[in-house]
Formats: C-alpha cells, sequence, structure tokens
C-alpha cells in the first residue's frame, strides 16, 4: 500500500515538474519539440527493409500522407524515402556477400528483392559495379576473409534483421543483441516522455547558438573555392553547368579531373583523369581497345565507392564527377563536384546520350559530335554487312540467363549490348520488349515462349546457372532454337566484358562482337 502512494506522490511530482517546465518555456517564447517524422521513418525503413516496402505503405504506417513523407524526408535526407531502402538493402547484400557463402538468390530473398537479377540491377545502380564483381574485387584488395566468423555473424547470416549498429549525421539509432530498436513499445512510450523533458531542457539552453548548421556550410564553401594556389588562372574561368542538384560552377578547363565512373567517356574526349575508382583501371574493354597503357599509368585508385576521401583530398582535383547521389555530399568537401547518375531507376539513359552529357560538362560537345558522326558511319556500315540476316517481319529478343533464372532485356533503357542491338543496329524487337517500362522484366521460364522472337540473343551463357536454362526441354523447343537463330555472347558474372560498360570504346568493341556473331551464323 505504501509502495503504491509513493508511485502516485511521484507521478504527480513528475507531472507537476512537465507542467511547469512547459508553462517556463511557453513565456519564453520556446516551442515544444515535435516528433521527427523523418527519424521516425528512418528507424522504419531499417527495421523493416527486408519487406515490400513502397512509399505509400511507410506513409500509412506512419499516419501521413506520401507527398508529406516525401518532402521533409528530401529536405532532411537529401535523397527519396525508396532511394534511401535500397541503400539500406545494398549495405546489408555487401554483409553478407562478404560474410558469407550464399548465392545471390538467397541474398536476395533476405535484404528484400525477388531474386537475383532484381539485386544485382540494384546493387550495380548504387555500388556501380555487380555483386560477384564486388566481392571478388574486396577480396583481391583485402584477401579472402575466414569462413569461421564469430558466433554473432553466423547467427544473422540470412536473417531479415539489419546486424550493424546505423549513425548517421543527424540521426542515430543503436540495435541492441537481438536487432530490435531501443524504443519499441511500452519502452517508447516512457522513453519518449523522458526524451521530451531532456529535450525541452536542452532546448531552452541552446535555443540562442542554434548557427552552426550555417556556419559550416559557409565554412565549407570557404574551404572549397579557397583552393587557389597555383591554380589561380585556371579558377578565374568558369562555366555553369546544369545538373540533378541544381547548377554548379565549374572552371572552365579543368585540368585535375577525378571521376568514380565514365573514365572512357573521358579519354575519348582527349581528358586523362587523375584518379578514378579502382574498377575503371580493370574495365574489360582497355585490353581489347588498344588503348596505350603508358597513358594510364599515372591515374590513382581511389578505391571503391565512395572513393577514398583522404587520396582524393590529396590530388587537388579542381572537378569531381560523382554517378551516386549518396557520396555527391562527401565529395563536395574535397573539391567542385558534379552529379551524373549513371542508371535512372532501373534503366539507363542511351549511350550517345550519356556520352553527350559528359562532354557538355567540360564543353566539348564538338568532340563528341565528331566522334558519335564517325561511329554512326561504322554503325551504317555495320547495318550493311548483316542485311538479311534478320528477314522482313522477323523479330529479335535478347535473353539473359543468369543464377538459374531467366530474364528479357527491354528495347529501350537497357544495357548488356541491348542499345548495341536495338538502336544502333536497328534489329527490329518484339512487342514485348517494346512495352517494358523499365530496363528488363524478370520472368519463369515457363511464360518465355511469349517474350522470344525468331531470332534469340543470349547473353551469360556460359555463367553459372545458364545450363539449367538452356539445356531444358522448354529452351530447346523454342523456334529461333530448332531454327539454330540463336546467338550467344558476354558474361554476368565476375568474367566482364565489353558489354558490362558503355562508353565509345566499349560501343566500338560491342559493335564488332555483335556483328562478327551475326556473319559466323550467315556462313
Amino acid at each position: 500500500m505504501l509502495s503504491h502512494l509513493i508511485i502516485r506522490c511521484v507521478k504527480a511530482l513528475f507531472h507537476q515538474f512537465v507542467y511547469e517546465l512547459l508553462q517556463q518555456l511557453y513565456r519564453q517564447g520556446i516551442e515544444p519539440l515535435k516528433p521527427d517524422l523523418v527519424a521516425q521513418a528512418v528507424a522504419y525503413i531499417r527495421e523493416h527493409s527486408s519487406r515490400s516496402l513502397t512509399l505509400e505503405s511507410i506513409a500509412e504506417e506512419l499516419e501521413c500522407s506520401a507527398g508529406h513523407l516525401s518532402r521533409l524526408f528530401k529536405n532532411k535526407m537529401h535523397t527519396s524515402p525508396i532511394h534511401y531502402l535500397g541503400q539500406v538493402r545494398t549495405d546489408r547484400a555487401v554483409q553478407l556477400l562478404m560474410q558469407t557463402d550464399a548465392t545471390l538468390q538467397e541474398i536476395a530473398e533476405s535484404v528484400g528483392y525477388p531474386d537475383a537479377h532484381s539485386l544485382s540491377r540494384s546493387f550495380k545502380k548504387y555500388k556501380g559495379v555487380s555483386p560477384v564483381r564486388f566481392k571478388k574485387e574486396r577480396q583481391h584488395h583485402f584477401g579472402k576473409q575466414d569462413q569461421d566468423m564469430p558466433q554473432t555473424m553466423l547467427k544473422y547470416a540470412l536473417q531479415q534483421t539489419p546486424l550493424t549498429r546505423y549513425t548517421d549525421i543527424d540521426y542515430q539509432y543503436q540495435y541492441n543483441a537481438e536487432g530490435d530498436l531501443f524504443m519499441h513499445g511500452r519502452v517508447k512510450i516512457t522513453a519518449m516522455m523522458i526524451m521530451l523533458c531532456l529535450s525541452l531542457m536542452l532546448g531552452a539552453c541552446s535555443a540562442p547558438t542554434n548557427t552552426n548548421g550555417s556556419s559550416q556550410t559557409e565554412t565549407n564553401h570557404t574551404t572549397t573555392s579557397s583552393n587557389e594556389d597555383g591554380q589561380a588562372t585556371v579558377q578565374a574561368k568558369t562555366r555553369i553547368v546544369s545538373t540533378l542538384k541544381g547548377d554548379v560552377e565549374v572552371p572552365a578547363n579543368p585540368k585535375r579531373v577525378a571521376s568514380d565512373q565514365y573514365m572512357g567517356h573521358l579519354l575519348k574526349l582527349g581528358i586523362i583523369p587523375i584518379g578514378v575508382r579502382s574498377f575503371m583501371l580493370n574495365e574489360a574493354w582497355i585490353d581489347k581497345s588498344g588503348y596505350p597503357k603508358e597513358k594510364l599509368a599515372g591515374i590513382k585508385d581511389l578505391g571503391e565507392f565512395p572513393m577514398n576521401l583522404e587520396k582524393l583530398t590529396v590530388l587537388q582535383p579542381d572537378l569531381i564527377i560523382g554517378s551516386i547521389e549518396k557520396n555527391i555530399d562527401s565529395y563536395q568537401k574535397v573539391g567542385t563536384t558534379v552529379f551524373l547518375p549513371y542508371w535512372e531507376g532501373e534503366s539507363t539513359a542511351g549511350p550517345l546520350d550519356k556520352f553527350r552529357r559528359i562532354s557538355e560538362i567540360f564543353g566539348k560537345q564538338k568532340e563528341a559530335e565528331q566522334w558519335i558522326t564517325e561511329y554512326e558511319k561504322k554503325v551504317a556500315e555495320a547495318r550493311k554487312k548483316i542485311d538479311g540476316i534478320v528477314k522482313d517481319g522477323e523479330t529479335v529478343s535478347i535473353v539473359q540467363v543468369a543464377n538459374k533464372s531467366v530474364y528479357v532485356l527491354a528495347a529501350e533503357g537497357g544495357n548488356y549490348g541491348s542499345p548495341t542491338i536495338y538502336q544502333m543496329l536497328k534489329l527490329p524487337p518484339t512487342k514485348k520488349a517494346l512495352n517494358m517500362k523499365e530496363g528488363f522484366e524478370s520472368i519463369s521460364l515457363e511464360v518465355l515462349p511469349e517474350y522470344t522472337g525468331d531470332h534469340i540473343f543470349v547473353y551469360g551463357s556460359e555463367d553459372e546457372g545458364a545450363s539449367q536454362v538452356l539445356n531444358s526441354e522448354l529452351w530447346k523447343g523454342l523456334p529461333a532454337v530448332k531454327k539454330g537463330q540463336v546467338y550467344m555472347y558476354g558474361s554476368f558474372s565476375e568474367k566482364g566484358d565489353e558489354f558490362v560498360m558503355e562508353d565509345p570504346y566499349s560501343l566500338e568493341l560491342q559493335l564488332d562482337t555483335i556483328v562478327n556473331i551475326l556473319l559466323a551464323h550467315k556462313k
């Protein structure tokens, strides 16, 4: 009985304390702290990232409109909720790739993707390379990790709950040993009451000095633009470049360019970067194109996404090109940065459009158009060579077989050679390929006949799991297969080839490869 009286007394004193505190704050003109909707969204996305989430479902869970949530999220996190969801899933996939021997399909299902191909497309969008290539390069740089993982790693290897702690600049969420959020259920209500009081008191004390954000921004701008020693002449003349993150003032003639993508594009424009991402230095086109190796010798390896900021700072670039939005803020602390995404949603811009976009950054549109004109002449000659192989009224489909799955590439917005086959050589796509909204479509083997044309290009025929598709009775029964009108090319796995990238050098090699394959069948 006495304990109940004490509890009631404490509650009464606590309520009186909160009331008095709120009254004092009200008299001082200080507004009470409101729940942070963005923080709740971040926590919810991280906790449920392995589920099927949409902007609407997240907003419904947080009891707000999708538009309102999207606006607040972009203002504070500088990205959309769905883009952030993809980032969380990709980071989780990286852990599983490096810490387990799980297949891509198992990892995909664990982190929230329906299949391995969807994971690979999203992974490449965020990391710039396929999951298999990413794992191979990491093992090459750091050595193969010991498979005898600690018990905690083994326990979480293929569970859906995020393993690592997450710390963001604005939001910090600590996970306990079982992966549950600290603020949960009734504990969440109690914690919120305590945090409310503490936040209000701290807010009252710190309100007059809430200017750190703007001064830091000003300092960063000063640091970025004060890099003038020995470069004053170059920096004096600038141009304005329009990007998806707004207009950017860039040097008119940058001399020290660093880039996490587009090395082939830069080299074709006569620009030798001072530093690039590791993968760029080992692209498949380099050996096949005959590009002089000595010209690449001085290019520094800046690691994977994001490029190593310490190494980047030492190089003192006067222009940085970034292809992944989440890395742009970090790059901007080092120097002037232009954001140019390689992937846009699940598709890519046309390869010639990409080259034009790069040329605009450097004011080299004339050089770009000169190469495009020459390339289009080669394309016209190639069309004459293969004329008649695909007869009038016949259609062409591109099938990708990987990880025991089947994918069909779209007539527009795809890659892995689809622009060369469809846009350049003008080989007629099927109606299914024309009507795909994204760059590809994942299908079951049973419906494959609905997607295949009179001629089939097969990407990744020698990759793992491809034989199960290509040796199936359904595949052997396709009209194109029976007629021998199937053309094997490329590799989706770690082997890599000239079809992975879409720079001018790769496009030239792709054109030759496809034409030679078709001519070989013609004989």
